[in-house]
């Protein structure tokens, strides 16, 4: 028993020499991961800037729509179908105008006393595309004896409002760096590295020309169809670090 103690007393300086080691080595470490973190956030500085511009509206989208009534839910598809083969037909003569049919929907109507099914309601859209208003706004025109004009607004082409963002995000990024040199100087530092950046774009389009309009609606009698412009915003927010 005494020499199990008097071992074990032996060994008691070693334990407590490896945790104060131990505990020394945490302390170590952690101010190295303070240290580090402290690093990380010195001399960073979050911009941002912004660049805004103009562009066309080189495409004109209208929806036009069938609707119909029919106590037969297999006349009314005729019906609505019939209306759509028309007006696809009658789109034909314009080589600039791309069209497409979409959302065919029927519900039933019921009768609000004994809640049984009077007949049926159908519609369908008829969504057409051009570059030229004038043909579009003829061909309107001519559809409208047929079809309702839903919704009909002006946008820039894809093509062209990339071709624009790209311009715009070059002179978003260029203040940035700019205001990163303001930065750099009245700080003092000799150079600055970009850490961390964001490209962020926005367009503001025109409202829609025309909303559930009827079939005798102005756009028999409108002026020529402006075009207009629709507003882009680049913005660029990030960290710079100042070295």
């Amino acid at each position: 028993m005494d020499a199990v103690a008097t071992r074990y007393q032996g060994l008691r300086p070693l334990w407590l020499v490896s945790r104060a080691f131990w505990i020394c080595s945490l302390i170590i470490a952690a101010t190295a991961t303070g240290n580090a973190a402290d690093e990380l956030i010195y001399d960073k500085f979050s911009l941002q800037a912004t660049a805004q511009g103009e562009v066309v509206n080189d495409l004109l989208v209208c929806d036009l729509v069938a609707e119909k009534e029919d106590r037969d839910s297999a006349k009314l598809a005729n019906r609505i179908n019939a209306d759509m083969q028309w007006a696809l037909a009658e789109l034909k003569r314009y080589t600039k105008i791309k069209a497409r049919t979409r959302n065919y929907t029927t519900w039933p109507r019921y009768d609000r006393k004994s809640n049984k099914i009077l007949g049926w309601h159908a519609s369908q859209t008829l969504q057409i595309e051009s570059e030229d208003f004038d043909a579009a706004q003829t061909a309107i025109q001519k559809l409208q004896e047929k079809l309702l004009v839903r919704n009909m607004s002006l946008r820039p082409k894809a093509e062209t409002r990339a071709e624009r963002e790209d311009d715009l995000i070059a002179a978003a990024l260029d203040r940035f760096k700019e205001r990163a040199q303001i930065v750099q100087l009245n700080m003092g530092a000799s150079t600055y590295r970009i850490v961390n950046a964001h490209i962020n774009t926005q367009s503001n389009q025109q409202p829609a020309l025309y909303q559930e309009m009827a079939r005798t609606s102005s756009v028999e009698s409108a002026p020529a169809i402006q075009g207009g412009s629709s507003q882009i915003t680049v913005s660029v927010q990030g960290e710079i670090r100042l070295e």
